[in-house]
């Protein structure tokens, strides 16, 4: 391999997981209730989602984990398991639902989704935006 190609490499392995993990957002709290949200689990979230190494991943009272392109990163519990909401900024993670309808329509009749119990939510389903808009997508 010529060193050309070899940094090539080098940054492509190097990005992978940048380009593979759901993005870390800041922190929402707005309009969950508090009654449905564990407040234990909520309050280490922050210092989870910022964990870098399975040890304070762990402590924080995330799970060590391997996405699906083979990159690690901490999964971090919301405490907002079952939490209904109708906008992005009501979760700590993701407000979604289950694709529905038809191809084209996915998304077209879901009003309401609930907060994501996990900060990563792969797969393909109707997430809420922080307007309260409602896209079909999928996250690998």
């Amino acid at each position: 391999m010529r060193p050309v190609e070899a940094v090539l490499v080098l940054l492509l392995i190097l990005a992978l997981p940048c380009a593979c993990r759901p993005p870390v957002e800041p922190v929402r709290d707005a309009g969950v209730p508090s009654d449905c949200r564990d407040p234990v689990l909520a309050s280490k979230f922050p210092q989870c989602i910022e964990s870098t190494n399975q040890s304070t991943c762990t402590n924080a009272g995330g799970r060590w984990s391997q996405g699906p392109f083979g990159q690690v990163f901490c999964n971090c519990p919301t405490g907002e398991k079952d939490c209904t909401c109708t906008s992005a900024n009501q979760c700590l993670s993701t407000c979604g639902t289950d694709l529905t309808g038809d191809t084209g329509s996915y998304c077209s009749d879901v009003t309401e989704g609930t907060c994501s119990e996990w900060n990563a939510d792969f797969g393909c389903r109707c997430r809420f935006t922080e307007d309260g808009d409602v896209e079909a997508s999928c996250y690998d």
